[in-house]
């Protein structure tokens, strides 16, 4: 639970634009929205869909996909191009160049002027490449697997220096599909997109959920890229690209099986324990063993560790009356409990509480969050409660994932995805009906509205003459996330 917590924090330090999905701004004085509810400003123009309806696709198609390991080519990137790594680094860290550009909204004044003077000293990075040939490679491979470790013991030690990596690939991506937007490079802003979308699903099959948390993070970059390209004047319509993605676009079950799962990775001596027969030293090692993992995984620091110990011993002692009644009301034989050393009962009964409390929480994990409603947050509720009362040794305290911090993530992706095929459906009914909004999103008949991923119900939509807001009754948290679009339609590029 800690490591995902510290990962969000680091991905919103990493990864956030200064608003991650929309000019967010001061509220509407025409609608009073909920207190602290973001808006986020958009301007739309009438455009029809292309014909083909998928000329444009947000993920290679399936006649530039290969077989073959897509991790191979990604892993290579950054020892074939160190030098060019090394320059980007400078550019986004040390001067901040690209990273105040990035800052600035797209197409105003400031922004053309910054890009002609500061930027262009080092437009260059963002030209193309082989950098990005490289990329467009390892991209329309159809697979990916990272061969982590998983298997091995210590799971939470286990490095992974590609998601590493894997940032300042998504970064270079979004800033180069950036400045082909704002320079009506509209094709080849699509196929930059392609990559960076094909990125997060690579970085995402990694078997943990800082892979998941990672790829999410990279597809929203790629989306708020996408929201900059709907709003130019003469950008392609892109309802079908969006309306095709994969659902989930970022797929979480990787992950969210391995972490499931994160106990038993991490001390694989604990599998099967009904089974094993131990001396009464080898039960007592074993306890030992799983004490010393459990106050080491979730202490911070060597003091605390030995604390944490200390207080499970003394747990063990206390708790020992408690573990025994429970394995015999499971139906264990009262003399066969009466004869098992004291460390075998612990860990039996330690071990049949954590797989309860686990499997209570990751039910809920594998439903789209329309259906599971407000389920994870009532079972994280029950199941803080019950951690607290019928624990001995505290292995689902540590060793749970959060799982309702990754499927917030997980169903913010989905949102974000819903909410630009709204805007490119507007923009396709202003083309149909003289450069007008529609009075109700059901008025927009030639082609589907998405349902709000987050309950699954309809956007609340409302018309005020060439302006319209769209609002969802509940949407994902996030520092960045606007629960609320003021939109703007101008009228048809010329």
């Amino acid at each position: 639970m800690r490591l995902i917590a510290g990962t969000l924090l680091m991905l919103t330090a990493v990864f956030s634009p200064t608003t991650l999905f929309g000019q967010v701004t001061s509220l509407s004085p025409a609608k009073k929205p909920a207190e602290n509810e973001k808006t986020a400003q958009i301007v739309l123009y009438p455009m029809a869909a292309p014909r083909p309806a998928l000329k444009y696709q947000l993920l290679p198609p399936f006649l530039e996909r290969r077989p073959g390991n897509a991790a191979v080519w990604w892993n290579r990137l950054l020892a074939e191009r160190n030098v060019f790594f090394d320059r980007c680094y400078k550019e986004w860290e040390e001067s901040g160049t690209i990273a105040q550009w990035l800052d600035i909204p797209l197409g105003t004044p400031q922004e053309k002027a910054y890009r002609e003077t500061d930027l262009a000293k080092v437009i260059d990075i963002l030209r193309g490449g082989g950098i990005y040939s490289d990329m467009e490679r390892a991209a329309r491979f159809e697979s990916c697997d990272w061969q982590l470790p998983v298997r091995e013991g210590n799971f939470i030690a286990m490095l992974l220096p590609e998601i590493q990596q894997s940032r300042m690939y998504a970064r270079l991506l979004s800033a180069k599909a950036r400045l082909e937007i704002v320079e009506g490079k509209y094709a080849e802003a699509v196929r930059t997109l392609q990559t960076g979308y094909a990125e997060a699903r690579h970085v995402a099959q990694g078997p943990t959920l800082i892979n998941s948390l990672v790829g999410v993070t990279i597809a929203g970059l790629m989306s708020y890229q996408v929201q900059q390209f709907v709003q130019q004047p003469d950008a392609p319509n892109l309802y079908w690209a969006l309306s095709t993605l994969p659902r989930p676009l970022v797929d979480f079950r990787p992950g969210g099986e391995a972490e499931s799962n994160l106990l038993y990775l991490q001390l694989p001596e604990l599998c099967d324990l009904d089974k094993k027969q131990l001396s009464p030293e080898g039960w007592r090692d074993l306890l030992n063993k799983v004490v010393a993992e459990t106050g080491r995984c979730g202490s911070d620091n060597y003091n605390s560790q030995k604390i944490t110990e200390a207080a499970a011993r003394l747990s063990i002692l206390q708790g020992y009356p408690r573990a025994k009644r429970y394995l015999i009301e499971r139906g264990r034989n009262a003399a066969e409990v009466e004869a098992m050393p004291v460390a075998q009962v612990i860990l039996l009964y330690s071990l049949q509480v954590y797989d309860e409390l686990s499997e209570e929480q990751c039910k809920w994990f594998f439903l789209p969050a329309a259906e599971a409603g407000d389920g994870p947050q009532r079972t994280g509720w029950q199941v803080n409660e019950e951690i607290a009362a019928r624990e001995i040794i505290p292995l689902a305290h540590v060793f749970l994932p959060a799982t309702e911090a990754a499927k917030n993530a997980e169903t913010r992706c989905e949102w974000q995805i819903a909410t630009l095929r709204i805007f490119e459906a507007l923009r396709l009914y202003a083309a149909a009906h003289d450069g007008r909004l529609p009075e109700r999103l059901s008025d927009i008949t030639e082609v589907p509205i998405p349902m709000n991923p987050s309950d699954g119900k309809p956007f609340s939509y409302e018309r005020q003459g060439n302006k319209a807001f769209l609002t969802s009754g509940k949407h994902p948290s996030g520092d960045f996330m606007p629960g609320r679009f003021e939109i703007t339609l101008m009228p048809k590029a010329k």
